[in-house]
């Protein structure tokens, strides 16, 4: 009661002594800072933790091109972002408040006056505060995350952290597995394809050879060069051999016209063999060569392409067996022991300046009201 009757005749002395201003521009916005930081102002406690997205890709380590996949490199700060953009959503706010009613501790008095959400606040609006707790600062220098959230509970500051933490880890595995999913799926249609194509292209050259009667003309083709030169060197011999016959005897002779008939067999022969290998005859070799090496050439690229593709395939099976990309926590949530918030010391001097300053304004505006009224 003293106390009160010193007060108000603290007041009434100011106010009776033409201080007014004064005292409605810097004494009441003090004393109302001052009682709010000392009596109504709910300390906040901020828990900490970094974590590391690392990428255990092997495609670089294998050797091997996974490009006919569409499968690029890694990318961190991809993931990274991402996976911020994750912790921050509604989704995972939804998540939190379930498990810790987060809804009900904002509109609580567990929650400071300022950040508290009292009339009918939006689900923005509590996003807003659960984002304005949380804290997140990537660092693309070295790919370290250092999250924090503030909670006027140490406590559950540390629990929500570390359900932040590993629901983190679980979205990037679920994240991973998709991923696997996806690309295993394309590498099996690629395989398909090229196994379709294969198969095509051998049961065309089949087709052909079944047509033709022949396995290999270029293996034909060797045996008629050799007959050719075979029949060849026979008609060389031959014709010498009838040359020297009718220098000494008739060409009339039976054994002179036996020879000359045999001669004539033989080019006839030749002929006949040189008419399948080119010329105007259907059937040529050389023909069916070009078209057989052309199904043959067929046949050897996509046994190589499906040799591949194979290959590729068992290699990306096998990385996606593994988690391509893990999140490792750094540091563990710590346990707060001290308040981040009020920092008393700092907000009164910071109140002291603003006051200070807004009372400066106000005073040179009265000022110039009324020297104009004057």
């Amino acid at each position: 009661r003293l106390l009160s009757i010193t007060m108000s005749i603290t007041l009434t002395s100011i106010l009776s002594k033409g201080y007014r201003k004064q005292f409605v521009f810097l004494i009441l916005p003090f004393v109302i800072f001052l009682t709010y930081a000392e009596f109504f102002a709910i300390e906040k406690y901020r828990s900490a933790s970094t974590y590391v997205i690392r990428d255990l890709s092997t495609n670089e380590t294998m050797g091997v091109d996974l490009g006919i996949f569409g499968v690029g490199g890694s990318n961190q700060q991809l993931d990274a972002g991402i996976v911020v953009h994750f912790l921050q959503s509604m989704d995972m706010f939804n998540r939190i408040d379930h498990r810790f009613s987060l809804k009900t501790r904002y509109r609580s008095t567990q929650t400071d006056i300022l950040d508290r959400l009292i009339v009918n606040p939006s689900a923005e609006d509590f996003l807003d505060l659960y984002r304005k707790n949380l804290k997140i600062v990537p660092d693309a220098s070295n790919g370290i995350t250092i999250i924090a959230f503030e909670s006027t509970d140490p406590e559950m500051a540390r629990s929500i952290l570390q359900y932040l933490l590993e629901s983190g880890e679980a979205f990037l595995n679920e994240l991973n597995r998709k991923r696997a999913e996806k690309k295993i799926a394309f590498a099996t249609s690629q395989l398909e394809q090229n196994k379709t194509k294969l198969d095509a292209a051998i049961q065309h050259l089949e087709d052909f050879q079944n047509k033709h009667r022949i396995v290999d003309p270029s293996a034909d083709m060797a045996v008629k060069n050799s007959i050719i030169a075979t029949l060849e060197a026979s008609i060389v011999e031959k014709t010498a051999e009838y040359n020297q016959l009718i220098s000494y005897m008739s060409p009339d002779t039976i054994d002179a016209l036996k020879l000359k008939k045999h001669i004539a067999e033989l080019k006839a022969a030749l002929d006949r063999t040189k008419s399948t290998l080119s010329g105007t005859n259907a059937t040529r070799l050389n023909d069916l060569l070009f078209a057989y090496q052309k199904l043959k050439n067929d046949v050897d690229f996509a046994t190589e392409v499906y040799k591949k593709t194979l290959v590729q395939y068992e290699i990306l099976r096998i990385e996606t067996l593994q988690e391509s990309k893990i999140f490792e926590v750094v540091a563990t949530p710590t346990l707060p022991d001290g308040h981040v918030y009020p920092r008393r010391i700092r907000m009164t001097l910071t109140a002291i300046i603003l006051i200070l300053v807004g009372y400066k304004i106000v005073m040179l505006i009265w000022s110039v009201i009324k020297d104009h009224k004057d």
